[in-house]
């Protein structure tokens, strides 16, 4: 193609035409300039596919993710109020005949007190590597706010682990029956001597209150993890069809 060109260039010289020539050489420039923002256009549109489909599959991971944070939080949810419900049997076991009646009859065995918990989420930590890398702000802020309410709720399970450490451990020394445990629960017998401790009801008080707040704050944690679960597959879909 460029021999072609230049052949044309020199016939108009040879036959003296030199305006036709200048009119040619200024439309061959044009040309080339075209043909260069043809080619970058292209490129960047390259460039902007590559970055989309990465953008995509980063998006399809963090739904994973997220998956994985609403069955580990779930599955918090639905243990959490067996420990409840051993906190309050504890603390009314020796204070209530219809409690006492119950004991003896029907429930041998309650979920061992003093459960800790950890919390830990793929999801926020791979957010802030993928964030800076999404173009939809709406998406951003949903992120960060996910990964912020996360933060918070690592922050009290942490805390409440603290307080078991410093407050519910030495009652596991005081009192070992607790501690015999079979699949995590323990025998009703063994927590008599325990409920007729008012500094261990204290202490009971203590705990079941931060695992209540905690309960608390999952259930609403559960419910922005389902909202952010919607919003990012119908991003998919709108992205994919």
């Amino acid at each position: 193609m460029i021999k072609f060109f230049r052949k044309i260039r020199q016939e108009l010289l040879n036959e003296g035409k030199t305006s036709k020539y200048l009119k040619y050489a200024v439309g061959e420039i044009i040309l080339v300039v075209i043909g260069i923002l043809i080619a970058l256009q292209i490129n960047n549109w390259n460039e902007n596919r590559k970055s989309r489909q990465l953008e995509l599959l980063n998006i399809e991971q963090l739904i994973l993710d997220i998956q994985e944070d609403s069955i580990d939080i779930q599955n918090k949810i639905n243990r959490l109020p067996k420990h409840l419900n051993s906190y309050t049997i504890i603390e009314n076991m020796n204070k209530d005949s219809t409690y006492k009646k119950i004991f003896n009859k029907n429930l041998e065995f309650i979920e061992r007190p003093f459960l800790q918990m950890n919390v830990k989420s793929n999801a926020v930590e791979n957010i802030s590597q993928i964030i800076n890398g999404l173009t939809n702000n709406t998406m951003k802020r949903k992120l960060r706010n996910y990964a912020q309410f996360y933060e918070r709720l690592e922050s009290q399970t942490k805390y409440v682990n603290e307080v078991i450490v410093e407050f519910g451990s030495p009652l596991l020394i005081k009192y070992p029956n607790i501690s015999v445990s079979r699949n995590k629960i323990v025998k009703i017998a063994n927590l008599f001597e325990l409920s007729n401790d008012e500094a261990a009801l204290g202490t009971i008080k203590l705990i079941k209150d931060h695992h209540a707040n905690t309960l608390y704050m999952m259930k609403d944690f559960l419910e922005q993890n389902k909202e952010l679960l919607d919003y990012l597959r119908k991003s998919i879909l709108n992205n994919t069809n």
